[in-house]
């Protein structure tokens, strides 16, 4: 009897931490990833400086944002975004500020100073300029490895970006570094439930991406086949596709209005593996 008790009282609890556990799911999939201020990795890992790396409980890892890189004249400052699959309710963020991997790394890169948060919401993720502010306010960091606590109202968000306005210099370096940060609810830390998942869909957005930059190569100049192809697979080779075959072909045909158009075709042939999930792709532009 007093087994069945036990018993009863482990799937008590089992089921009160299930109810009650944090869980946030990140969307790897949104196309603002590809335009903000992260900073491209030197070694053909395209995850390095992301900001998956927030959410892995590793200090040697970091998100790594170009002080000098702005992809739209109307933003002020450096950035990067996170973008969560559904609102969650936040009342605390902590951040773990700099490269925190070892002191050498923290000093030589910069850490964030002054900052910004913007928490927006969406009534539809495909109309972007649709949205209401939850919040948007600005925090002084101080120079330190101390995790930092930033209390702030209850707030309801799917897309938070965080601007750097000032920074702590690094000695070698003008990147500046985070490498983790907490999202906290009425006393209980929120833990990503799908990372690799998120991942994944990111690895995948950015190759779509590069493959579609590649089926736009223009080959009405002089048909410049051999160089195209050899362009086309040194990008995909950038973002860890082995191509085993690719052909570019390009003819002109003419609309129903007798205009002639020159039709770029490209066929991308690649072993089939976890990471590529291979096989074929093809594009008519």
């Amino acid at each position: 009897m007093r087994g069945l008790i036990l018993v009863f009282l482990i799937l008590s609890l089992v089921k009160s931490y299930n109810i009650y556990a944090r869980e946030m799911l990140l969307d790897g999939s949104n196309r603002d990833y590809l335009i903000s201020s992260v900073i491209p990795s030197s070694d053909v890992n395209p995850l390095k400086y992301m900001i998956f790396n927030l959410f892995d409980n590793n200090l040697a890892t970091t998100v790594a944002v170009n002080s000098k890189y702005n992809p739209y004249k109307e933003v002020k400052f450096p950035y990067f975004r996170i973008w969560f699959k559904k609102l969650y309710k936040v009342d605390k963020i902590v951040i773990y500020n700099g490269f925190q991997k070892n002191d050498e790394l923290y000093f030589k890169n910069c850490r964030g100073k002054e900052i910004s948060i913007t928490v927006l919401n969406y009534t539809d993720k495909e109309k972007v300029d649709e949205y209401s502010i939850s919040i948007e306010t600005n925090i002084l960091l101080n120079d330190t490895k101390e995790p930092q606590a930033i209390n702030l109202p209850d707030v309801s968000g799917e897309h938070w970006i965080i601007d750097f306005q000032s920074t702590y210099p690094g000695s070698v370096y003008d990147d500046i570094c985070i490498s983790e940060i907490e999202f906290w609810y009425k006393g209980k830390k929120y833990e990503v439930a799908n990372l690799e998942k998120a991942k994944k869909e990111y690895i995948e957005l950015r190759r779509r991406e590069i493959i579609w930059q590649c089926s736009g190569v223009d080959v009405a100049h002089s048909l410049g086949i051999k160089d195209n192809i050899d362009n086309v697979t040194n990008r995909l080779k950038e973002v860890g596709i082995e191509v085993d075959k690719l052909n570019i072909d390009g003819y002109s045909m003419k609309d129903n209005e007798g205009n002639e158009h020159m039709v770029t075709e490209l066929t991308i042939e690649f072993s089939y593996s976890s990471e590529t999930n291979g096989g074929i792709w093809a594009n008519r532009r």
